[in-house]
């Protein structure tokens, strides 16, 4: 018997287009912020036959189904990204008429067999959803410090090859991270820590991620003293308002000090 102890990583890819009798075809996605849990509930319709007082016949199909994540937080751009909402110069705008675009999301999970001492990693790959905003809960703080997660419900639909999940599993970590990123048409992605000391407004700050080989462009309002990009003194490189990395190729870690 196999049992699960672990989750990790979320990717998300947006559906380009849905070719007949098989699985989307992506843009290329994104991963999410760290996750911390899944919940996934499905609906099955089934119908009966009876005959000579004996049921003969118990079909069952898809019907509906849900997949709700906690993660440890979300950034604008991945909220725009999800739920389709408006990022303006960084700030997300929700409106009513938000479409969020249809998508297809994996992540994977830990296995330890109890028999075989053997611990392999399963990925869940949903070929077809949209995301549903989860409520939101505000709180002052108290005597303690409690953290929350942002939580977020993708509705599961079924794929044109009749498929609303593929499970496969692995005997490394990295062959079931792979995997996800490959059926989602994943880009090598890199972290950007952005930490600001002063006065002065950051866009975005704290922690972001950039697609490899894609511009990666920090606004800033008002003058920075001295910015600096993995150590390295690159004040002169402000223009314009913002500090840009051309061709992401690896992780960032810059500080921003304003007088």
């Amino acid at each position: 018997m196999k049992q699960e102890y672990g989750l990790k990583k979320f990717y998300v890819s947006r559906i380009k287009s849905e070719p007949e009798k098989s699985l989307p075809v992506y843009e290329t996605g994104m991963m999410l912020e760290e996750l911390a849990k899944a919940t996934v509930n499905l609906t099955f319709v089934k119908g009966e036959s009876y005959g000579d007082n004996k049921k003969f016949e118990t079909p069952s199909e898809f019907s509906s189904g849900t997949c709700t994540i906690e993660t440890l937080g979300m950034t604008a751009a991945q909220e725009s990204y999800i739920y389709g909402s408006r990022l303006e110069e960084g700030t997300l705008v929700r409106r009513g008429n938000d479409q969020p675009p249809l998508v297809g999301f994996a992540f994977y999970t830990t296995l330890y067999s109890d028999k075989t001492k053997k611990t392999t990693y399963e990925a869940h790959f949903f070929p077809k959803a949209s995301a549903v905003p989860g409520n939101d809960d505000y709180s002052t703080k108290g005597s303690s410090i409690t953290l929350k997660n942002k939580q977020t419900t993708f509705n599961l639909f079924l794929a044109n090859n009749d498929a609303y999940e593929i499970k496969k599993e692995f005997d490394s970590e990295s062959d079931a991270d792979a995997y996800c990123r490959s059926v989602l048409n994943i880009g090598e992605y890199y972290e950007i820590n952005i930490v600001v000391s002063g006065s002065g407004k950051v866009t975005p700050k704290g922690t972001a991620y950039a697609a490899a080989g894609e511009d990666f462009v920090m606004a800033i309002e008002g003058a920075p003293a001295k910015v600096y990009d993995n150590g390295a003194d690159v004040t002169s490189s402000v223009a314009g308002g913002q500090y840009v990395i051309a061709g992401v190729d690896g992780p960032h870690n810059i500080a921003v000090i304003f007088a």
